[in-house]
């Protein structure tokens, strides 16, 4: 992915990624009700965390 002028990334702490990961592991959630859960707007970061 490449950054585009302007464009701002969101900086998630290692605590959220933890969470998203355990959710998604542990309980077997979607990325679509992680997302919801855990009020992130966009669900390719948690991808990228996995």
């Amino acid at each position: 992915m490449s950054a585009k002028k302007g464009q701002k990334f969101n900086h998630y702490p290692e605590s959220l990624k933890v969470e998203a990961d355990r959710l998604h592991v542990d309980e077997g959630w979607s990325y679509s009700k992680i997302t919801e859960h855990l009020e992130i707007h966009d669900k390719n970061p948690i991808r990228v965390w996995m």
